[in-house]
């Protein structure tokens, strides 16, 4: 009886810690340079990135622009969303037209979306982009920012999608702009 109550223990211990490793993640966002908010009074025009490669995940870029426009909206900004596949002039004409102070040029550098529950073991959901926020005036660099968010995705409840990593990532990035606000 006493070997059945150790196994017991044993797998109900190793269930545990399989169930906090599904809802790990991992979030980095290195600030290129910290410190540097944005004013809130002046405008923004973001630019839809390039969907990845992968037909998947379509409409990606368009799904990031929307998201960074609603969490800086929040702030009381004003916003501009580009088109998809403009030309990086035909976005600085649109900002400009906008009367627009920053224009913020997101880049998609991962976007990895692992669709069963237990496997690839160890492969983990993943978001990555790089954020450059430019002054339309003069094209100065404000800042720029690379953020990463994954977590794993072997479990019974997931490692939750690239959207939703990118969204809680984006979350913590918008603040980093708007601290005051």
């Amino acid at each position: 009886m006493r070997q059945l109550n150790s196994a017991a223990w044993l797998c109900a211990t190793l269930l545990a810690v399989l169930m906090l490793l599904s809802c790990s993640t991992t979030e980095i966002q290195r600030a290129g340079k910290p410190g540097v908010g944005l004013d809130p009074k002046q405008g923004v025009y973001i630019v839809v990135p390039q969907d990845p490669a992968d037909p998947d995940y379509a409409g990606s870029g368009k799904y990031l622009a929307n998201t960074l426009a609603e969490l800086i909206a929040k702030h009381g900004v004003g916003i501009g969303i580009g088109t998809e596949n403009a030309t990086p002039d035909e976005n600085l004409a649109a900002a400009q037209k906008q009367g627009a102070r920053y224009l913020i040029v997101p880049v998609i550098t991962d976007w990895q979306h692992h669709y069963t529950d237990i496997g690839p073991i160890g492969k983990a959901n993943s978001a990555g982009f790089t954020m450059t926020v430019i002054t339309v005036t003069d094209g100065s660099t404000v800042r720029r920012d690379d953020l990463a968010k994954s977590g794993t995705h072997m479990s019974f409840m997931g490692g939750g999608d690239p959207k939703d990593q990118m969204k809680s990532a984006m979350e913590a990035y918008v603040d980093s702009l708007y601290p005051d606000n």
